[in-house]
């Protein structure tokens, strides 16, 4: 019976929302965008609801070859709610050099956007006829500066298939230098001398710590393969040895004596604000959002924003900085972004003083600034403030996320118009609330029939969703694993360990790496966690402190323990960390 109540309401569902059909949404990326002539890439076009045709690629084929297709569906039902992706990837070898757009891809009277793609000439190559497998490893600049961004790539080419394949460890001379991934690693072909090769490409952001020379220890790769006449060979491959030429803090930048150091090939500071700042009443909340963004720097490197924004005249009630990095074909580009609710506590003129923040240009090899000019709120007296102008905590959130529509008791002597336009206007409003009213009714039926459907189905198999992932900050398995790889003195086994914890604690973002990992932490964890990940790039170091690791994360735990505010019947006893003494 259960089961027909909610086929009827779904039906039901299904007719009255088939009224409100809209053009899909059709996205489509690259996996690069800037290609040599003998190279390949995938394109890749995504849906999330059903396209009006199948697509019409002939387009592309003007100036680009399409080497392959396919397209996958893929079909969940998650928490009553019905998500369906479908996905195109191409293959594609450019016809000629230049700068092209593919342009935007039917799908029946859907459509996707346009892609730019510069394909440039290709470079010299070192393989021979006897090269069937070779490494390229570089660097994108032989001279930086002291905790700048230096992209380093790792190629591997190969024209027969491997049996296996190891290769070595990325070591460096700065021993406490930072190294990040970028992105997943590549995987793609390319026509040397009339031959295809596949390349496996990684890449890699380091940022030094110590000026002077900065050396990459060669790559070394050992493959197993058959060549002709099945004769199973074995090869080792050694690349180049990089070195960089790592400068220090210029002195014009130590003159300044800043709290700070940014050498960046790119820094930009922008503010929102969320109403008029020269029409604003004495106890009416402000939202100021200030973002500082910056190209060749993690975010973590970004300086803290706050200690500029009080100012005499207002009130202010700061949120929790926000902080974000994005993946581009030149690195890593940091994001800080901080809100603060102002609040006027008396009228007259209030002054914000100018933001500057000083940075360093990489690419002029020069000092720059990003500016905020000052600015001037005007402020008239109103009779809603509190006493002291001060809002209250739920004011305050409201402020922050955008809602700065304080309730006020307003007294009207207006009297509501009675002609015959007024009581439709009025007719109309009631017409479109019956039918909010009666789509609400529908919508808590079925959440009251799936509900009932869904505790049948519990008696009957038992609950089926781990103990664990209702509680991921106190999984006792992800902790005793973290635990195990520190008895083990294993900093492999330990960062897989904390990535798998991390995954199920930030299930909606996962982490892909400690640095994420430690972005999201307090400092004392995130600097234990720099120092487990320098250790994992020199073999043989025992650079960290497993101990002081298991401790911190403890105190991490506690932390987060006590800020939460869910009913403490539900909270289980923390598992404790036991360290080595």
């Amino acid at each position: 019976m259960v089961n027909r109540f909610i086929k009827i309401i779904i039906t039901t569902l299904v007719i009255f929302t088939g009224f409100n059909a809209y053009a899909a949404k059709i996205a489509v990326t690259s996996d690069r965008t800037e290609i040599q002539e003998n190279e390949s890439f995938t394109l890749e076009y995504s849906s999330d609801s059903s396209v009006d045709d199948e697509p019409d690629f002939s387009p592309i084929e003007k100036n680009f070859h399409i080497i392959s297709r396919s397209q996958s569906s893929n079909i969940q039902f998650i928490n009553g709610r019905l998500d369906r992706k479908t996905t195109w990837v191409l293959v594609l070898m450019p016809k000629a050099t230049g700068k092209f757009t593919i342009p935007a891809i039917n799908f029946g009277s859907d459509k996707s956007g346009a892609v730019s793609i510069k394909v440039t000439k290709a470079t010299a190559s070192k393989s021979t006829k006897e090269d069937l497998v070779y490494i390229e490893a570089f660097a994108d600049t032989n001279s930086a500066y002291v905790q700048s961004q230096i992209i380093y790539t790792l190629r591997i080419f190969h024209a027969v298939r491997f049996r296996n394949a190891s290769l070595s460890e990325m070591e460096l001379s700065d021993k406490d230098a930072n190294i990040e991934k970028l992105e997943e690693n590549k995987k793609y072909s390319k026509f040397i001398n009339g031959r295809r090769y596949e390349v496996f490409e990684k890449r890699y952001a380091i940022f030094p710590q110590s000026a002077g020379r900065l050396t990459i220890e060669p790559a070394v790769l050992d493959v197993q393969y058959i060549e002709a006449m099945r004769t199973l060979r074995n090869k080792r491959i050694v690349s180049d040895k990089i070195t960089v030429d790592v400068k220090p803090v210029p002195q014009v930048i130590k003159n300044k004596n800043l709290q700070y150091w940014l050498p960046a090939s790119n820094i930009m500071l922008e503010e929102k604000w969320s109403g008029e700042t020269d029409d604003l009443q004495v106890g009416e909340p402000l939202t100021r959002t200030v973002t500082l963004t910056a190209k060749g720097l993690l975010s973590s490197a970004l300086p803290d924003l706050s200690t500029k924004f009080p100012v005499k005249g207002l009130k202010h009630y700061p949120d929790q900085p926000s902080l974000d990095n994005k993946i581009v074909d030149s690195g890593f580009v940091g994001k800080r972004q901080e809100k603060i609710a102002y609040i006027p506590s008396q009228p007259g003129r209030v002054t914000l003083p100018e933001l500057e923040i000083v940075w360093w240009d990489t690419q002029k090899n020069k000092m720059q600034k990003a500016v905020l000019p000052a600015r001037e709120i005007i402020v008239a007296g109103g009779a809603n403030q509190l006493s002291d102008g001060s809002m209250d905590n739920d004011q305050a959130a409201k402020s922050i996320a955008g809602d700065t529509s304080i309730s006020t008791n307003q007294v009207t002597n207006e009297t509501p118009a009675t002609g015959p336009e007024n009581i439709n206007i009025a007719g109309v409003s009631k017409s479109v609330w019956f039918w909010v009213s009666m789509l609400l009714l529908l919508l808590w039926a079925a959440t009251i029939g799936l509900w009932l459907n869904a505790r049948k189905d519990a008696g009957q198999s038992g609950s089926t969703v781990p103990k664990d992932n209702r509680e991921p900050l106190y999984s006792a398995d992800g902790i005793k694993a973290i635990k195990a790889a520190c008895d083990n003195n294993d900093p492999h086994q330990t960062k897989e360990a904390l990535l798998a914890w991390g995954k199920l604690l930030w299930q909606d973002s996962p982490p892909t790496s400690l640095g994420h990992i430690a972005e999201r932490v307090n400092r004392q964890l995130s600097k234990e966690l720099q120092k487990l990940n320098t250790a994992l790039y020199k073999p043989g170091v025992a650079n960290w402190d497993r101990n002081a690791l298991l401790s911190s994360l403890q105190k991490y735990v506690d932390e987060q323990q006590k800020k939460q505010k869910t009913d403490s019947s539900r909270i289980k006893p923390l598992f404790r960390i036991a360290t080595n003494q």
